[in-house]
């Protein structure tokens, strides 16, 4: 499981102990929180895996949002 320490912007698998401080933390625990927040706590934990391992969400997220106009 991952988790979110926000002293120090980063997120930690709980498992092996490894760190990663993705640079679109702040947002990332905005989008966590929002999910959390409406009831989908397996999405929000899909996302922390994903960041962790590397994949550009927000910024993919960000990118399709302009494509479409929003």
């Amino acid at each position: 499981m991952i988790h979110i320490n926000q002293k120090e912007k980063a997120l930690v698998d709980s498992e092996t102990g490894m760190i990663v401080r993705p640079s679109c933390f702040d947002t990332l625990i905005q989008y966590h929180s929002y999910l959390i927040g409406r009831g989908h706590p397996v999405p929000a934990q899909s996302l922390l895996k994903q960041v962790f391992n590397g994949e550009k969400v927000i910024t993919k997220m960000i990118e399709n949002s302009q494509k479409h106009g929003f």
